[in-house]
């Protein structure tokens, strides 16, 4: 964990680090004289000191380091609730119900196997568990699927997804300008009202679009629709094959003296330029029929997932609202009141000459 490394000469054994133990006593301290965990977190990023992910990019390849990574409360919470900083090592936290059982369940911490003075301790049980007794403990709501308006907002600066919060309207907000002094991103505060007036004018239009393209498709022929390709196959088959047994009569009449070598070689030659292009033809056809098959198949596609959106061409007030949740990508929302929207159903005009629409 951060704040050890492998001891030198026995890489079974954690050893403080000189370089982030002292972080970890820092954060411990820290949270003891009152200070909050997003608090710590921006005092960290402002002091520019790596953070646990960026420390060990930077161990494995220094010229590969990763600075736009920063403190959050999340990071030094983690810190402040792992008991390894006590001088323990705790195992059986976890187990699987089957063989390869690839989601393991939590093991009840009465069940847990701890072993004391493994390694030495960065922090006392008695500042471990001071720590803790100033965490404030929020009790986790049941966890439920949350509403579609409120997993498409990202911030278009740091790509963090914008944090909900209420009063007389819904805002979203970056949580970046808690951990970062001047950040680009405390300028975003957008309540759900403005956002809206800016994307249902949008949405409708995009709907408009979607219209255009399903009668598009309506209108598009299969590219070879009057070909019959089986009956056509089946004419060079019966081609190639006459020209096999035309090649036995004639190596049999050369056998039997009706024809000389010369002349067999020369008849055999040509019945082998005649089957290879008749094979190259039948090759031809057979690409010919497989692109309009995946002609026909992408367009029914296509316009199986078009109704699945312009059902919403009838719909308005809340329930167009909700459609146009469900038809979006991702909002970026920037700081100078600008926001891009991203589409699910934007590949359905790749290549049409559409240009990507976007709400600015």
């Amino acid at each position: 964990p951060y704040g050890y490394q492998k001891a030198p000469g026995d890489k079974h054994l954690m050893v403080p680090d000189p370089n982030t133990a002292p972080i970890v006593r820092e954060i411990f301290q820290s949270i003891i004289r009152g200070k909050s965990t997003s608090q710590i977190a921006k005092e960290l990023n402002t002091r520019g000191v790596l953070t646990p992910l960026a420390y060990k990019q930077h161990r494995l390849k220094p010229a590969c380091q990763n600075r736009e990574l920063m403190w959050s409360h999340i990071t030094v919470l983690n810190i402040l609730k792992n008991d390894k900083y006590t001088g323990v090592m705790t195992n059986h936290t976890r187990e699987s119900r089957y063989m390869r059982d690839k989601n393991q369940r939590r093991v009840p911490r009465e069940e847990w196997i701890i072993t004391e003075n493994t390694h030495e301790a960065l922090v006392t049980k008695e500042e471990f568990d001071a720590a803790h007794a100033m965490i404030r403990e929020v009790k986790r709501p049941e966890r439920k699927s949350p509403p579609a308006c409120d997993t498409v907002f990202y911030c278009g600066h740091c790509g963090r997804k914008l944090r909900k919060s209420h009063g007389l309207d819904t805002y979203f907000a970056c949580d970046t300008q808690l951990y970062q002094e001047n950040a680009t991103c405390s300028n975003i505060r957008w309540s759900k009202t403005d956002l809206e007036a800016v994307m249902l004018p949008v949405y409708k239009a995009q709907l408009y679009l979607l219209g255009e393209r399903a009668k598009e498709l309506a209108l598009q022929g299969d590219g070879h629709p009057n070909e019959n390709w089986p009956e056509m196959v089946g004419k060079i088959d019966r081609e190639i094959a006459a020209c096999q047994a035309q090649k036995v009569q004639y190596y049999e009449a050369y056998r039997n003296g009706d024809l000389d070598r010369g002349a067999f070689v020369e008849q055999k030659a040509a019945l082998a330029i005649r089957i290879e292009h008749l094979q190259g033809e039948r090759t031809e056809i057979e690409l010919k029929r497989q692109a309009q098959r995946t002609q026909i198949e992408a367009r029914e596609s296509a316009k199986r997932e078009l109704s699945q959106y312009l059902y919403a061409t009838h719909l308005d007030g809340a329930l167009l609202t909700e459609s146009m949740y469900q038809a979006i990508d991702r909002v970026k929302v920037f700081s100078n009141e600008r926001i891009e929207i991203r589409w699910k159903f934007e590949d359905l005009f790749a290549g049409q000459g559409y240009r990507e629409r976007k709400a600015v």
